[in-house]
């Protein structure tokens, strides 16, 4: 059987990959930047907020990663600032 997929431009290879990346290389990278960690921070504090309250033991693994991706995507944002371009 042949899997039919339909055809896809290849992307640049330097090309951004998400709507996001593309703001962060744009002219209001700083803005972009300072907007995405506030939408992270307001998640974050979500996410403790029904932590703190109580959730089910099956909703907690999932919480817990949501956090830690919180995390990892404040820290990349933050190591943009430091790195040399």
């Amino acid at each position: 059987m042949k899997l039919l997929l339909p055809d896809i431009p290849p992307l640049a290879p330097d090309a951004p990959l998400s709507d996001l990346e593309a703001r962060l290389s744009g002219p209001g990278a700083d803005q972009a930047r300072q907007e995405a960690l506030q939408r992270i921070g307001a998640l974050e504090q979500r996410l403790r907020a029904a932590l703190a309250q109580g959730v089910p033991p099956a909703d907690y693994p999932t919480l817990a990663a949501m956090l830690d991706a919180c995390q990892a995507a404040r820290e990349v944002l933050t190591m943009a600032l430091c790195t040399p371009k």
